[in-house]
Formats: structure tokens, C-alpha cells, sequence
């Protein structure tokens, strides 16, 4: 993803016990606060931080990737659509 941050929420909803709707509302919360919490950021120079948020909805296949450095990726069109 670059110099981005991804989360990802209700991939192990059976542990939480969590409804659909829930699960999202904690995901739209959580890119909320990311936002607020962004305005009170500056780079070195003293401009503010530059946030972009996007939430989608649906299945995702995860798998470990790389031979030497290796990385927990979550593949699909939900991924490439909030991203």
C-alpha cells in the first residue's frame, strides 16, 4: 500500500460474536477518529497531516506473501475498492 495504514475489521467475527452492521459501524468509527486525530498532526515544516479514508464493504482471501521479508496481505475487491 505504500506509506499508507490499512485496518480491517470482522475478519474473525465468530471470536467477537458481532453482527455485520456493528462490525462496520466500528469501522467507520475507528477511520473517524483517524481523521480527527489527524488535524492535530504537522509534518517537520509545520503543514498538517494529509489523511484519506476510504470504507468498503465485502470478502477478502488473506495469505502470507514475500520469501524474505514476509507480510499478512488481504486480497480482493473490497481491498482495491476502500483503498
Amino acid at each position: 500500500i505504500g506509506d499508507s495504514y490499512m485496518a480491517a475489521a470482522g475478519l474473525f467475527e465468530a471470536e467477537q460474536g458481532l453482527n455485520e452492521r456493528d462490525i462496520v459501524l466500528d469501522a467507520v468509527r475507528f477511520a473517524r477518529e483517524m481523521i480527527i486525530a489527524a488535524r492535530d498532526i504537522e509534518d517537520p515544516w509545520g503543514n498538517p497531516m494529509m489523511l484519506r479514508v476510504g470504507v468498503h464493504v465485502g470478502p477478502v482471501m488473506s495469505g502470507i506473501v514475500g520469501r524474505i521479508r514476509k507480510r499478512y496481505c488481504l486480497f480482493g475487491d473490497a481491498v482495491n475498492v476502500a483503498s
